[in-house]
């Protein structure tokens, strides 16, 4: 028996490294499930209950293609060859565009085998993972293993990546099989850090960057601090994401601090900002100061920060430039390339805006696509449907499942956006299409214009959560308490649609439809409120809220 396990693996760690080495030695734990069967078994796996599996000769890898965490496929493929060393019946194949159709197509080219294809899942939140084996539903020669976690491997990506950015190989260790030797550890990680910290600042601005800045100044005034803190953190991030882009050697980062400082300020020679190399930190004096010119200076401090990362600041005994003359060369710099890579940064910004109404126009070709073939699915008449969709912008799966009923008046098309913050799986939207036969084809027009709406919409959450497909300046708050009081009617149904990722996903996916359906927008609303009989005054604040986020997306529409 071959066991085939693709995935992104991005990048491969000890728990991937146990799981391959488990079903080398068939130690794995593992059971034979099929898509109905799924959940049982998979809950019974994690109870430790072994199901009765075939010995296992070989496992094949599937690498997935794209970029994800900064780690690309031929990154991935060189740390598997580095593990293949202490994992003899290992082999590695490229999982092109997607993985699960590379196995796929592997398995039906060598239809005179049998394979497992392996799902590995570390709790019930992955449980919908187990739905992939429909993949293989014209592969006969394919069945479904679970597979938990091995004891003392429950590796998350995300700790990975937190523990690569603080740089401490002692805990790095922790993250890779325990076999390999420092050089072969040294040389995964000289590989992974740089993008790692890359792609963190990426998806993860808002976030690091609220971490990172600190306040010195316990006097400061709340409502200045409330006015400029949100706005410095997304500049410095930008200009921070410029200078990687620009291959400039900033890290390991500083930290960074603001003080709001008006003896400073009030002093026409105060202190703007400085950089101390002993305390690898930047400190920035922002009372009274344009945020251009805070940003400005934490450019020049930054190419200070670079300086010492070379190991050139030297010891300095004065800030007096006439004093010393190396001194006087240090600042040069840091004013020369600190200023030219400021206007650089902000003339990169001002030409992506201009360009930015039309971004979210983007995700109109993959709604399409997703939405067309979820309608052809249902009306081929397939209890469900299943694929990978993947761009320069987006990777996750779709399922659909369709439903006949005698209890819907009409039709109902459900969605639901799955994110996977560990970094080890995709993200992936659910449709429930729930529909009574008897209005069947005379519905068909308005069921495709729905599920275009409702494809878009939850698009638009995938780009809001903390997961791969996170877009920068998207981020939003988990809200999943406020939405189960709401399910439990601890609070008003209307308090759901003023919920922020619901008022932009609401919008994108009705704006998709009125576009296909070549109808005013606000009819569309209008028409999709009427049905949720909210009382008139919940209805006109849900409006004004979408009234007030229109221009911020970009779309000229009046409500």
């Amino acid at each position: 028996m071959i066991a085939l396990y693709p995935g992104a693996f991005k990048p491969p760690h000890r728990g991937h490294f146990e799981v391959v080495k488990g079903l080398l030695k068939n130690t794995h734990g593992g059971s034979v499930y099929t898509k109905d069967t799924g959940v049982d078994i998979g809950t019974k796996a994690l109870a430790g209950e072994k199901g009765k599996v075939e010995k296992i000769e070989k496992v094949i890898i599937f690498t997935g293609g794209g970029e994800r965490n900064g780690i690309t496929k031929e990154e991935s493929t060189a740390i598997w060859k580095i593990y293949s060393k202490y994992l003899p019946g290992l082999e590695i194949l490229d999982g092109q565009k997607n993985p699960m159709f590379a196995a796929k197509d592997y398995a039906k080219e060598n239809n005179n085998l049998s394979f497992y294809a392996v799902t590995g899942v570390r709790g019930a939140e992955d449980f919908s993972d187990l739905n992939r084996i429909t993949t293989f539903k014209n592969t006969p020669n394919v069945q479904g293993l679970v597979v938990p976690p091995p004891k003392g491997a429950e590796i998350r990506a995300t700790d990975l990546r937190k523990a690569a950015l603080e740089g401490n190989l002692d805990d790095l260790r922790d993250f890779f099989p325990k076999e390999l030797n420092r050089q072969e550890l040294l040389t995964i990680l000289k590989m992974l850090k740089d993008n790692v910290i890359a792609e963190i600042m990426n998806h993860k601005m808002e976030n690091l960057f609220e971490a990172m800045f600190t306040s010195e100044e316990k006097t400061i005034v709340k409502e200045v601090e409330k006015e400029t803190k949100p706005e410095l953190t997304e500049y410095i991030a930008s200009v921070l994401e410029y200078m990687l882009d620009q291959g400039m050697k900033i890290t390991p980062l500083p930290e960074i601090k603001t003080r709001h400082d008006e003896a400073e300020a009030s002093n026409f020679f105060g202190r703007t900002a400085y950089y101390d190399p002993n305390k690898n930190e930047i400190v920035l004096y922002t009372a009274g100061r344009h945020q251009k010119d805070i940003v400005r200076s934490f450019v020049h401090e930054m190419v200070h920060h670079m300086q010492n990362l070379e190991g050139r600041l030297g010891q300095i005994g004065t800030s007096n430039t006439n004093e010393d003359d190396h001194l006087l060369e240090i600042e040069k710099e840091a004013y020369l390339t600190g200023n030219i890579t400021f206007r650089n940064w902000e003339d990169s910004v001002k030409n992506s805006s201009k360009k930015k109404v039309m971004a979210e126009g983007r995700y109109d070709k993959i709604s399409n696509q997703i939405s067309s073939d979820l309608f052809k699915s249902f009306k081929k008449g397939d209890e469900s449907f299943y694929d990978n969709y993947y761009s320069d912008d987006l990777d996750f799966d779709v399922y659909g499942t369709f439903v006949p009923t005698d209890k819907e008046k009409y039709f109902s098309v459900d969605g639901d956006a799955d994110y996977d913050e560990t970094g080890e799986g995709n993200d992936s939207i659910q449709f429930i299409l729930s529909y009574n036969p008897s209005v069947i084809p005379a519905a068909y027009e308005e069921i495709a214009f729905t599920i275009k709406d409702v494809v878009r919409h939850e698009i638009e959450h995938l780009t809001h959560s903390d997961s791969d497909n996170l877009k920068p300046g998207k981020y939003m708050e988990d809200d999943s308490m406020i939405r189960a009081l709401i399910k439990l009617d601890k609070l008003p149904k209307g308090n759901y649609f003023k919920l922020e990722k619901e008022i932009d996903a609401n919008i994108q996916g009705m704006y998709f439809r009125a576009k296909k359906e070549k109808r005013p927008f606000k009819d569309v609303v209008k028409q999709y409120f009427d049905d949720q009989n909210l009382p008139e005054k919940e209805y006109s604040e849900i409006i004004n809220l979408m009234k007030k986020r229109l221009p911020a997306l970009g779309i000229k529409q009046r409500l």
